[in-house]
């Protein structure tokens, strides 16, 4: 019974360290625009320690104001009737 009530005992503080580990690594993340080569950009999501060197070493931009990449256009104001 001791055996058992250890084991789910250590079941449980390890779920608590993985799911505590992954919400943390989720909340460090931002997107950019990340250079595919031929002019493009494309939104990817990286470490915010890793988004310095995108910028730097690939040529990557951070997101426009609407959170896009290229300069597409501001979406026009709600319309209020």
């Amino acid at each position: 019974m001791k055996k058992t009530l250890s084991l789910v005992f250590s079941l449980i503080v390890l779920s608590a360290s993985v799911f505590t580990y992954s919400a943390n690594a989720k909340a460090n993340k931002v997107a950019i625009c990340h250079n595919i080569g031929n002019g493009e950009f494309i939104v990817i999501v990286v470490s915010e320690n890793a988004a310095a060197a995108h910028y730097s070493q690939h040529g990557d931009l951070p997101l426009n104001a609407n959170g896009t990449c290229g300069d597409d256009p501001l979406p026009p104001p709600p319309q209020i009737e």
